[in-house]
């Protein structure tokens, strides 16, 4: 305060209080004037760093791959504290808004909320997909906290019991002179969760000759 004296070996406490209005660096200056001789103005300088509470994920996207029509897939997924700050987090849920659509099936089992992560703390969460059809499915984890909501990406694919893939899917033969020979192979993939059983290869032509020399075991 302008006009405290102090008397010999006394001192006076100044309390700064810094409140940043966004992330970044901010400077200043604080000011003291005085009537002693030679040192009228004492200058302090003032530096600080703005930051904010931040999360992050891992793994990203949440990835639940293959799974089986009737089954369900899920995977751990986990949440930590990478800002500096402490994060109140207030919901966990697959999101379901306009910006952030998610398919059916989709599924998050949060841990008791409202959760507090302390910097550097973590929070697992399961997710779990029940594919109701055949082919692939996105959607977001949506996660509330008291600054806003973060949304983490969600991939899976709902898929057949036995699905077998052919690679390639075309087999090539290029020119082949009259009276030549030319071979490919043909690998069968399941890319399933199950056992797949073979019952019948069999080769149909619409011109050409074409055969399987090695027929396998079936």
């Amino acid at each position: 305060p302008a006009g405290t004296p102090l008397a010999p070996g006394a001192s006076l406490a100044v309390e700064v209080k810094y409140q940043p209005v966004d992330v970044g660096s901010d400077s200043g200056t604080l000011i003291i004037e005085t009537d002693a001789i030679g040192e009228t103005e004492i200058r302090v300088a003032l530096c600080a760093l703005g930051t904010k509470a931040a999360l992050c994920g891992m793994p990203v996207p949440i990835d639940l791959g293959r799974v089986d029509l009737g089954m369900s897939g899920q995977v751990p997924f986990e949440l930590k504290n990478c800002g500096n700050q402490t994060v109140d987090i207030t919901g966990i849920a697959i999101s379901s808004d306009a910006a952030h659509p998610s398919a059916a099936g989709l599924e998050a089992m949060p841990p008791a909320l409202p959760h507090t992560l302390a910097p550097d703390e973590t929070t697992s969460i399961t997710v779990r997909y029940t594919p109701p059809a055949i082919g692939p499915a996105t959607g977001f984890l949506a996660v509330d906290t008291i600054s806003g909501t973060e949304y983490f990406p969600i991939v899976a694919r709902g898929v057949e019991p036995c699905d077998l893939s052919p690679l390639p899917a075309q087999l090539n033969f290029g020119t082949v002179a009259a009276g030549m020979t030319a071979d490919r192979t043909l690998a069968l993939a399941n890319q399933s969760n199950n056992t797949c059983t073979i019952t019948r290869i069999e080769v149909t032509m619409a011109s050409g000759t074409f055969s399987v020399p090695m027929m396998p075991t079936l």
